[in-house]
């Protein structure tokens, strides 16, 4: 049996790394990006970039390395082998600004299993720095049962913007989980021209559970 002073002393070292983590998550770091990084290069594209690219993507971002970051990380989408540029193409959806929103774009329609999370940091950025032309798009995402969840708070944080384009398409919706979800984000941040609509829906489904019984 171990002694009640050894698992306090685990206990407090685990406490002391999950408080580094979310400071490195929440306070930028030029130099650590810096470190970081030149682990990454030292790889030369090989596996070994995967283990400091995934850290990478656990730091605040430095808006001072941003176009360091992007130069390398789309060297690495490019050149590298699967899982580095699984992980490179994390992080560039991370530093992505508007400028690149072709880029993501593409990302987000990939459809390759290992880009799951890659997908989802697009759509986020996406939904930050994207045009109307955009919001289409990312609505029938959330179609998507793998990242429902992820798209919908996406949807959400772009605020009453989304509500027309969800209006205009939301009762061609036949999947019921679908449309749920997105009476939810107008549910949040509709404005009274959400009202009738959602009035509309209501009875339909009512209606819909009474001819079922």
């Amino acid at each position: 049996l171990r002694s009640v002073e050894e698992i306090q002393r685990e206990k407090e070292q685990a406490e002391a790394a999950r408080k580094k983590q979310e400071e490195e998550k929440s306070t930028p770091n030029p130099a650590l990006v810096d470190e970081v990084l030149a682990q990454i290069k030292a790889q030369d594209g090989g596996s070994g970039a995967s283990t400091p690219l995934n850290r990478l993507a656990q730091l605040a971002i430095v808006d001072s390395k941003r176009d360091e970051v992007i130069r390398v990380m789309k060297n690495h989408m490019s050149n590298s082998n699967g899982f580095v540029k699984k992980s490179a193409t994390e992080v560039f959806c991370m530093y992505a600004t508007a400028e690149h929103l072709p880029e993501l774009r593409t990302i987000v329609a990939d459809k390759d299993g290992l880009m799951i999370e890659a997908r989802k940091r697009a759509f986020r950025t996406i939904a930050k720095v994207g045009t109307t032309e955009d919001y289409p798009t990312l609505i029938s995402l959330i179609g998507d049962s793998f990242i429902r969840s992820d798209v919908k708070n996406a949807l959400i944080s772009i605020g009453p913007a989304i509500e027309d384009p969800i209006l205009s398409q939301i009762e061609s919706v036949s999947d019921i989980f679908t449309r749920n979800e997105l009476i939810d984000v107008l549910k949040k941040v509709g404005t009274k021209k959400s009202i009738e609509t959602l009035q509309k829906l209501a009875t339909e489904t009512l209606r819909k559970v009474l001819l079922e019984c």
